[in-house]
């Protein structure tokens, strides 16, 4: 399904995933730094492993970042769906596992899967870390736990946020398992936390050490927005999220480790996301996405429990009743799904085929400083391209206009890209428009 956006279009769809080519292309020419001076701040980015990935990819294969992020759309897709089923397969049964795949396409989460993120990277691990965990208590086994602190270590390099809230979510889920007097294994919890602050060390000490701890990452319209009560069923998926009802009922009866464990992600993970509405919206997304694994799982146990007199043919029915509509939902979805930032896209792509890669292009929006960088590797002032430029450019006086001819020569900025409703700007003519930004390129006459 994934691949008929990709096909599709010419460029990836996330607009994070222009940021993400933007940092890779810097990491690919500076080496690997704690501190990234290209960014607006000159703060420490965030989780570097999904960057480290696709620059290793990049330089392995003869192929750039961006054809790289673009194909491995279907196949972070694949990966994810892959995860919920596998993991949900391995800790209950087969049509467990067949029905959690199908019903992250009811969710909003599929349209978001499509994009090739740290977020998609992350919704890969965490499944299969949990499992490893639930394996190590039920069975005792260190071994197990040791492979999901590993997992566990590898999503705090690879988005810090969502692996901060499943491992508060671990701990909850253990300390419940120690009140409810089962066989805590208190072992593979020290194990988990300890090998996992092990790994993330290895990024983020350097950067407390330094006491630089501010970041500074794209902001698609998508994370900022406030996502209200009323509209998570329809985030979520209203039919898995009827069936999880079903579901939950099981799970508190049977009262397992693993059921115990379901439950707890769901509901901690929920409770989380209401942080939007105490102090901002920004993650609310990125929080609610980690519940679609346990919703989906919940679901299909549900999906289980329909039963006429022990008569389970009313489950197969069902079952491909959700198949033919999770098909027909997932082909919609990637039918209609377009490349988040279409406008700065198409600026970008302006700027590759008519834009003088000399001069230096200024925007008030830090995603279409990304998109055209990373896109026609025209020089834009966090660009890793001028880096030495950046540091004394004043991109406020040439926003607000309050420049002259000499500061063009003396800066080499040749366009300044800007809001349609601008009607001009000293000293430039409009070169390009679309439905939402100006080019206005820049003019060096005489005063």
């Amino acid at each position: 399904m994934v691949l008929i956006p990709t096909i599709k279009y010419s460029v990836p769809l996330g607009g994070e995933t222009f940021y993400h080519a933007t940092l890779i292309q810097f990491y690919s020419e500076n080496g690997i730094s704690w501190t990234n001076t290209f960014l607006l701040s000159g703060q420490p980015i965030y989780s570097p492993l999904f960057d480290f990935f696709i620059l290793s990819l990049s330089k392995i294969l003869p192929i750039s970042s961006m054809v790289i992020l673009k194909y491995l759309q279907p196949l972070f897709a694949f990966l994810i769906v892959l995860s919920f089923s596998f993991t949900a397969y391995k800790m209950y049964n087969v049509i467990s596992g067949f029905l959690a795949g199908i019903f992250v396409m009811f969710s909003v989460l599929f349209s978001k899967i499509m994009f090739t993120t740290p977020e998609a990277m992350i919704l890969i691990i965490i499944p299969v870390l949990a499992y490893f965990y639930v394996a190590a208590l039920e069975n005792k086994s260190l071994k197990y736990a040791l492979i999901s602190a590993i997992f566990l270590g590898l999503a705090f390099l690879t988005q810090t946020i969502s692996a901060i809230i499943i491992f508060f979510m671990l701990t909850i889920f253990t300390l419940i398992i120690f009140i409810m007097k089962k066989e805590a294994n208190f072992k593979a919890y020290w194990i988990l936390m300890a090998l996992s602050l092990v790994i993330a060390s290895i990024w983020w000490l350097p950067i407390f050490i330094k006491g630089s701890y501010t970041f500074q990452i794209f902001i698609s319209h998508y994370l900022s927005q406030l996502i209200l009560i009323n509209k998570y069923p329809e985030f979520l998926g209203i039919i898995p999220l009827i069936f999880a009802f079903i579901g939950a009922f099981y799970l508190t009866k049977m009262k397992q480790i693993k059921d115990i464990l379901i439950l707890t992600w769901l509901i901690v993970v929920i409770i989380f996301s209401f942080i939007q509405f105490l102090y901002t919206p920004l993650g609310a997304a990125y929080i609610l996405a980690l519940a679609i694994f346990p919703l989906v799982v919940m679901a299909g146990i549900g999906v289980q429990c329909v039963r006429i007199e022990g008569d389970k043919r009313p489950i197969y029915v069902l079952t491909v009743v959700i198949l033919l509509l999770g098909a027909y939902y997932g082909f919609g979805a990637a039918n209609s799904v377009q490349p988040e930032l279409d406008s700065q896209i198409t600026v970008a792509q302006w700027f590759k085929s008519h834009g003088d890669k000399n001069l230096i292009a200024i925007s008030n929006n830090s995603s279409i400083d990304a998109a055209i960088f990373s896109i026609s590797n025209q020089s834009v002032p966090y660009g890793s391209q001028n880096l030495k430029i950046s540091e004394n450019l004043n991109i406020k006086k040439y926003l607000l206009g309050k420049y002259n001819t000499l500061d063009i020569i003396n800066d080499n900025v040749g366009y300044i890209v800007l809001n349609k409703n601008v009607t001009n700007m000293p000293y430039s003519t409009v070169a390009y428009e679309n439905k939402d930004f100006k080019v206005f390129e820049l003019n060096k006459t005489s005063i």
